[in-house]
């Protein structure tokens, strides 16, 4: 994880991954990724509960947030 996003959510989680594939990939295949997990989600709220993957509430503002930072 990096230094400065250790302290918003655990490394201990799937979440952290996800989020530290997002700060690799470019802005486009970032977007890309955002909206395949946010599809991943929607297909699996039935059967799984994400919150114990570690995905905060607003996990997806938080990749938004790291993607918009990125230049093309």
């Amino acid at each position: 994880m990096f230094k400065e996003d250790s302290k918003r959510f655990d490394n201990d989680y799937i979440f952290a991954v996800i989020f530290i594939i997002e700060r690799l990939l470019t802005k486009s295949d970032g977007l890309n990724f955002i909206t395949n997990i946010e599809t991943l989600i929607e297909e699996n709220t039935e059967y799984t509960d994400f919150h114990h993957l570690g995905f905060p509430e607003n996990w997806k503002e938080l990749l938004e947030k790291v993607n918009h930072k990125k230049v093309e």
